[in-house]
């Protein structure tokens, strides 16, 4: 009993850490520009891969984030939506489709409206009629559920499975000595 608790107090001790580590990206149409925002553990993903694709996977634009996590494209001539594909690393990989209706303003921003150097801001104010978005890479509560249901599924037959290896080895060790007796 004690081993159970003591796995299950482990299994949450180990899962706390995972669910804060994503990859978390906002967008922002500014006049006829995209600005991605990229950060990981609260800290801006510089250097961060950056690949544009339109709707076909045709390759349009790549380049690097810069130091402050930003990418910069201008989205002059966009008729086809968008899938920006973000990688910082391992594990770190964000895959956004942006509709081309989106990426089209429906008022050019006011000069001095620039985004914030520190980060994307969700506030209303001048710069409120801009389009933005964004996606913490946070799965809807019923993929969560499924994908959780389904490890605790594979951890349990990996369980019986290795019990069941014991129990044939036992008996095979048990025959091999009946027949050995003779």
């Amino acid at each position: 009993m004690n081993r159970r608790v003591f796995t299950f107090a482990l299994g949450l001790v180990l899962t706390g850490p995972l669910h804060a580590h994503r990859l978390s990206v906002e967008w922002q149409v500014e006049g006829d520009v995209l600005i991605l925002q990229g950060r990981t553990d609260g800290a801006p993903t510089a250097g961060a891969d950056v690949e544009l694709r339109d709707s076909a996977g045709t390759v349009i634009a790549s380049g690097l984030m810069d130091t402050a996590g930003r990418f910069r494209w201008p989205l002059a001539g966009v008729t086809r939506d968008v899938v920006v594909v973000i990688n910082a690393g391992p594990g770190h990989r964000r895959t956004l489709t942006l509709a081309a209706a989106d990426l089209r303003p429906t008022a050019n921003p006011p000069a001095g409206t620039a985004l914030a150097n520190t980060s994307l801001s969700n506030e209303p104010g001048p710069a409120a009629s801009q389009l933005r978005g964004g996606s913490d890479g946070t799965e809807p509560l019923a993929t969560r559920v499924v994908l959780g249901l389904t490890f605790l599924l594979a951890a349990a037959a990996a369980r019986i499975s290795y019990r069941n290896n014991q129990r044939l080895a036992e008996l095979e060790r048990r025959w091999k000595n009946h027949e050995s007796r003779g």
